[in-house]
């Protein structure tokens, strides 16, 4: 379980459970039910929203195929929260059930975050945030930061990734049907 290396630091055997991917993610295909999940998000009262992606590798291509809340907001204390911090117990937890339930096929493979605008942010805000995950160890080639947000009505999906210099690259976001990500407001319910 990936999740283990990069929120608990502890090193675990290789028993080719998840296989690493071989190439760098450059496109993102998000599955309904993820996209369903970031529209509630971004109609959350909540100003600090985040939480874990799962999903599997195809090629250059990340599939993400669930999405998970970052737990309670109790669990944190409110004052130092990233928009990246997810505890490690639920983050634990969430992995342990996904490799069980989908038999080691899918795995973390990344963070999900909404500008607490819920607005689309700038691409600067983004490029920070992602540099604050990859110093936190979170993101590189094979891991994204994806940020959702409103742009002019419309619900946007933006996908942030290392390239193979570990320089923040954007990854172009579809979903899994291959239509746009952009999809219009009224499409919610």
């Amino acid at each position: 379980m990936r999740a283990l290396k990069y929120h608990a630091m502890v090193q675990i055997p290789q028993k080719g459970t998840v296989l690493r991917p071989k190439n760098a993610v450059l496109s993102v295909s998000l599955q309904a039910s993820v996209v369903n999940f970031l529209f509630e998000q971004l109609h959350s009262p909540a100003r600090i929203c985040g939480g874990l992606l799962f999903g599997y590798h195809e090629g250059t291509m990340l599939r993400v195929v669930l999405a998970s809340s970052a737990g309670f907001p109790q669990w944190y204390e409110q004052s130092t929260r990233s928009l990246l911090t997810v505890d490690d117990r639920f983050t634990l937890g969430w992995a342990e059930a996904v490799a069980e339930i989908w038999g080691g096929q899918i795995d973390w493979c990344g963070n999900w975050t909404i500008h607490p605008t819920a607005q689309c942010p700038t691409d600067t805000w983004a490029r920070e945030q992602f540099s604050d995950g990859q110093m936190q160890g979170l993101f590189d080639e094979h891991t994204i930061l994806l940020i959702a947000g409103w742009r002019d009505g419309v619900a946007n999906f933006q996908a942030y990734v290392a390239d193979h210099e570990g320089n923040t690259a954007t990854a172009a976001v579809s979903l899994s049907s291959g239509t746009p990500t952009d999809l219009p407001a009224l499409c919610l319910s």
